[in-house]
């Protein structure tokens, strides 16, 4: 799977759940619907700790943001486009 549609299904997962929860507690005053929110946000949490690897070596990326991977400095985006 590429890197940058693990990160949007990642941030969409989050957005998705804070969203969710929020509208839970505020609107409908239901801790279902809390707890539903909060498992969209760990599902997109979990999703990230599993896929967001570097395409050569492997390794998670952490909180890497830029353009080469940390451990073994090759490209993170080149081969996408």
């Amino acid at each position: 799977m590429k890197l940058r549609t693990v990160k949007g299904l990642y941030l969409v997962g989050l957005g998705v759940g804070l969203i969710i929860t929020i509208i839970g507690g505020t609107v409908f005053h239901n801790e279902t619907v809390i707890w539903i929110g909060g498992g969209i946000m760990l599902a997109g949490i979990v999703f990230h700790l599993i896929f967001y690897r570097c395409p050569h070596c492997r390794t998670y990326l952490f909180r890497n943001n830029g353009e080469f991977c940390q451990h073994c400095g090759k490209a993170l985006f080149d081969d996408e486009e």
